[in-house]
């Protein structure tokens, strides 16, 4: 939730939009989708989020969202790590 307000450009939906859903909205599209997190001490400190495109001619495609790492944790290689690990998926 802190990573969609701290940065909203990572995302295609709003806050606003997030806290419509229903906790069955939200379990069906957590489903759908694949997220990865860095952690420090349990803290979150970056995310990415990858899905496959259903259509058939484009199965073989996917779309990388949500791609952050928080400021203090940024040039360290954190988010390399975060795609790759994405990319080993």
């Amino acid at each position: 939730r802190q990573t969609l307000i701290d940065f909203p450009l990572a995302f295609s939906s709003s806050m606003e939009e997030e806290e419509k859903l229903t906790d069955q909205q939200f379990k069906d599209w957590i489903k759908r989708h694949t997220i990865y997190g860095a952690f420090i001490n349990d803290e979150m400190i970056g995310s990415v989020g990858f899905f496959k495109l259903d259509c058939s001619k484009e199965r073989h495609r996917g779309v990388l969202f949500g791609m952050n790492v928080l400021p203090p944790y940024q040039r360290r290689g954190i988010g390399g790590e975060l795609m790759n690990t994405i990319i080993r998926h």
